[in-house]
């Protein structure tokens, strides 16, 4: 949320329009061009959901190529009808706008201008479908430019979060991509297994479209899949004629007509940075990434077996699929790491992401070497992301994260990890990670736990983790996830929903799931009330109630059950139809 104040909103600037919404200029003073807000209407559930994915995703997506949304405010109209605000930065155009004015002066970009353009939005993609989100609406239109004329990858709205071996639903009324000239020849078919396969390349097809849209500055033609690549051939040979073979080569990588052909982000953007060193040089980036583009480049010269490395606003590292990586591996990688920082400090770093997901032969020690890099060169930081889940992680290392973590880190915003997996872990090791966030993570408004399949945790460490978690009174966002922790009871969620609904009144969003844990029941349901409200009757009228009295400000929320097969159907039913009035984007647990 932001404090909207619709004196500022300048309905006479209008930056953009269409299906109910409109962007418009919004200032403290006449030469204020900082900000934008988007204003929509959404008159029924189903498009109000689909702008609350995208403010969702808006907030949870941090990349330079990717535009920000940085605020929001919902104004409530009547049953079933709602104005929506959001904030972000305020752009000067699109690259529509960009081809439409070279083909009007008849010129051409150079290949520089199109490969740095092209680097970026392959960076900003790649960081998309690393996240496991598919954009599905690439296009002219929604590539905009800032102030410095940087690009940026606009209206994530109907972008979708794709779990692993799902597809995309291409038939459903919001997916709108499919009837572009970017979209890619499979959306008209119905296999389902190929879309399952290849989930990700039909943005791959609309961005090539788009870069080919860019070098001949023609639209691109529909045309049926017969007669497609006949097609691509010849537009490819103009790409050639005018720049290089090697552009053409590379955008050949992306229109491919038969998906499994096509190359994935990851690969194009390895590609580019191989063939176009020199257009994409440190020096032409943002200053304030410069540096840790030296450290991603220093560092890939020797671990790019072994480690992926991206960068935004911080450093991106991930394990290589199929490496068995040992603690001798990562201490090393992670000596290297603090050296380079310190050959080139980064003022500019915010984030750290560090996932080591099924490194099985990591133990205590690498998780200690973890901890020591992040307290030496990454002080600043104000958000910290790790995996470690199916790692040698025990009671031990995570009192050792939580002591030597916290300590360092009281500019620490948003705080994510992941112990899934990590079958050693019991309450005990809960309680020594979590003792340090009361008196050491005051700021923390963003806070992500995975004890997933921890099944020795019980009702002890559940309420030890909600009692200190209730004394961040900073927190907007919460994220626990107990799944499969089978020895948690109704007795632990009544006493952790009631800490929690008491003592975070700037709750805006919470996710907490419990499915598996198979000793819950119906009375569970029950506890969804903070402890001073007198519930006479276990029923949800009374529940709701307690809920909006108590978290005025929850927007967001979704308590997941499934697989706690004690609970009966009904009980689910009653609350989400009792909850969803009360909070606009309630997701049930079914």
């Amino acid at each position: 949320m932001f404090r909207f104040d619709k004196q500022r909103l300048r309905k006479d600037q209008v930056l953009g329009s269409g299906n109910n919404a409109a962007v418009y200029a919004y200032q403290k003073h006449a030469h204020d061009d900082t900000w934008a807000v988007k204003q929509v209407l959404a008159d029924n559930p189903e498009i109000f959901q689909k702008y609350i994915g995208e403010i969702v995703m808006g907030f949870s997506c941090d990349h330079p190529s990717i535009l920000p949304i940085t605020g929001y405010y919902i104004e409530d109209q009547e049953p079933n009808r709602w104005i929506i605000y959001m904030k972000m930065p305020r752009m000067q155009g699109t690259l529509q706008d960009v081809i439409r004015s070279y083909r009007t002066n008849n010129q051409y970009l150079s290949e520089k201008q199109i490969v740095q353009y092209f680097y970026t939005l392959v960076d900003g993609l790649e960081y998309l479908h690393r996240k496991r989100i598919a954009h599905r609406d690439i296009k002219t239109t929604n590539i905009l430019f800032d102030k410095k004329g940087d690009v940026r990858l606009a209206d994530i709205g109907i972008g979708k979060y794709v779990a692993e071996g799902e597809g995309l639903n291409f038939k459903t009324k919001t997916f709108v991509a499919k009837t572009t000239i970017y979209a890619a020849p499979e959306l008209s078919e119905s296999d389902s297994v190929m879309r399952k396969r290849f989930v990700f390349r039909t943005d791959c097809w609309s961005l090539g479209m788009v870069m080919l849209e860019l070098c001949t500055l023609k639209p691109p033609l529909r045309r049926p899949k017969e007669s497609m690549a006949n097609y691509l051939d010849k537009e490819l040979l103009e790409v050639e004629d005018r720049y290089s073979e090697t552009l053409k080569n590379i955008l050949s990588c992306l229109l491919k007509v038969n998906p499994a052909e096509r190359k994935s982000m990851m690969e194009v953007k390895k590609l580019i940075e191989k063939e176009y060193s020199k257009f994409i040089d440190c020096a032409e980036l943002d200053k304030s990434t410069c540096n840790l583009q030296k450290v991603k480049w220093q560092l890939t010269k020797h671990w790019q077996k072994v480690f992926d490395i991206q960068v935004n606003s911080g450093l991106l590292i991930q394990t290589n699929q199929n490496y068995n990586l040992s603690d001798k591996n990562l201490n090393q990688f992670l000596s290297d790491l603090q050296e380079e920082s310190k050959l080139n400090p980064s003022e500019g770093l915010k984030n750290f992401d560090l996932n080591l997901q099924n490194c099985f032969q990591v133990t205590m020690e690498g998780i200690n070497k973890i901890t020591e890099t992040i307290q030496t060169s990454f002080q600043n930081l104000k958000s910290l992301s790790l995996n470690l889940s199916a790692l040698q992680v025990g009671d031990e290392s995570l009192s050792r994260i939580g002591g030597n973590f916290t300590s360092s880190l009281q500019q620490l915003e948003t705080l994510n990890l992941n112990f899934g997996w990590c079958k050693e872990i019991t309450d005990r090791g809960i309680e020594g990670l979590c003792d340090s966030f009361e008196s050491n993570l005051s700021n923390l408004e963003n806070l992500s736990l995975s004890f997933d399949s921890c099944s020795k945790i019980t009702e002890k460490g559940v309420v030890h983790l909600a009692t200190q978690v209730s004394k961040m009174t900073k927190l907007n966002y919460l994220s626990l996830n107990y799944r499969n922790c089978t020895k948690i009871t109704n007795r632990a969620i009544s006493e952790m929903i009631h800490l929690i609904f008491s003592n975070l009144a700037d709750l805006n969003f919470i996710l907490l799931n419990f499915s598996g844990c198979y000793e819950i029941t119906d009375e569970a349901i029950a506890h969804f009330a903070p402890p001073n409200e007198i519930v006479e009757e276990a029923n949800m009228t009374n529940i709701a109630a307690a809920i909006q009295k108590h978290q005025p400000k929850l927007k967001f929320a979704s308590f997941l059950f499934i697989g706690c097969d004690q609970i009966q159907r009904e009980a689910y039913q009653e609350l989400h139809a009792r909850i969803r009035p009360i909070c606009p984007f309630y997701i049930p647990f079914e």
